[in-house]
């Protein structure tokens, strides 16, 4: 009675719009393969939420193997379609369906030295329940020792998130997801190589005016950055390639804007003081906080360095307005549509 109290209700229209699993969970630390068993009495286990950050479940141990347990309630005649679970994680795991193992992402050791965590990125994953009205699934879980995790582009960390959807609408939604994601970034990386190409031949043909040379610089590193990004989203799966492709990307970009900025001091010959120094010795204190400032620390590196860059493009723009420098108005007007838009994408996030 008391883990039907527990229970998700899977009906064929509960599937269809897919069940955030995130109720209903029991954990218990240590390693028994009977705790995989339909039949085991798990009533004394700890309740626990395994979508909360891993950072804010200290019951999950560090460093040792735990098992987590749900049960399920299955409408044997409506649930029809052939399901999948949507996994994403920051361990390692072994996934059991009433005692049968039926998945494992990552590696799993006694030698806690020896797991390796890997997050399936939501990616479908077969799920093939019985006729039975009353089944378990049962997922034996271990942390990587030492893991480096990342917040930056507000990634999420759950110990586990599973989320159970019939299986060919959740095929055909990341195949969507994936294309979305790969048509930005290769749009943009296209338009940052012909700008990189562009003013890069300017330089070669006419080497005095070096902002030619900052500008394909910029386009250079956020072409690179891009590249980055699609590794991060699509394809790096596990924990430490997530953290170091994440850093990676995001301290690309301030170093590109720097150039932008350096190529704007060139450009309407403008001296390089204090501000512009001081702007360089931010972005690399801004590296470190980006990497060792969990939840936070990006945005130190990411949207309040962009800001800074741009509102100094902006400033230096405006001085040279004044002094009638000739296509001043153009980047005044380009930084402050870069500004609002730069605003607006900041708003809708929250």
């Amino acid at each position: 009675a008391d883990c039907a109290a527990q229970d998700y209700f899977l009906s064929g229209e509960s599937t269809n719009k897919g069940i955030l699993l995130d109720k209903g969970w029991r954990f218990h630390a240590g390693d028994d393969p009977e705790w995989a068993s339909t039949e085991y009495d798990d009533k004394d286990w700890k309740s626990i939420n395994p979508t909360l950050d891993i950072h804010a479940l200290p019951e999950i141990p560090r460093s040792g193997i735990g098992w987590f347990r749900l049960h399920l309630s299955v409408d044997s005649n409506s649930v029809i379609d052939p399901l999948a679970l949507l996994i994403q994680q920051s361990g390692a795991s072994e996934i059991y369906l009433d005692g049968a193992l039926i998945h494992r992402f990552g590696i799993l050791s006694t030698d806690p030295l020896k797991v390796r965590a890997y997050d399936p990125l939501k990616k479908p994953a077969l799920l093939s329940l019985t006729r039975k009205s009353h089944q378990v699934l049962a997922i034996r879980y271990a942390l990587q020792t030492n893991a480096s995790y990342t917040t930056i582009f507000e990634t999420r960390n759950p110990a586990l998130l599973v989320i159970i959807r019939n299986l060919t609408p959740s095929i055909e939604n990341e195949k969507k997801q994936t294309s979305i994601t790969l048509a930005m970034q290769v749009f943009t990386i296209g338009f940052c190589f012909m700008l990189f190409t562009l003013h890069l031949a300017f330089y070669i043909f006419y080497p005095a005016q070096k902002a030619n040379l900052y500008f394909s610089l910029f386009a250079f590193f956020f072409l690179t950055s891009c590249l980055a990004r699609i590794f991060f989203f699509l394809y790096s799966h596990t924990v430490n390639a997530k953290f170091y492709f994440a850093n990676i990307s995001l301290d690309l970009i301030p170093i590109g804007y720097f150039f932008l900025l350096t190529a704007i001091y060139f450009l309407f010959d403008q001296k390089r003081g204090k501000l512009y120094w001081s702007l360089m010795a931010l972005i690399v204190i801004a590296f470190v906080f980006t990497a060792y400032a969990y939840g936070w620390g990006w945005l130190i590196g990411g949207p309040l360095m962009q800001l800074l860059v741009v509102l100094n493009v902006t400033y230096i723009a405006m001085l040279s307005l004044r002094r009638n420098k000739r296509g001043s108005w153009i980047m005044v007007a380009g930084s402050i549509i870069c500004l609002i838009f730069f605003v607006g994408f900041i708003l809708q996030r929250k």
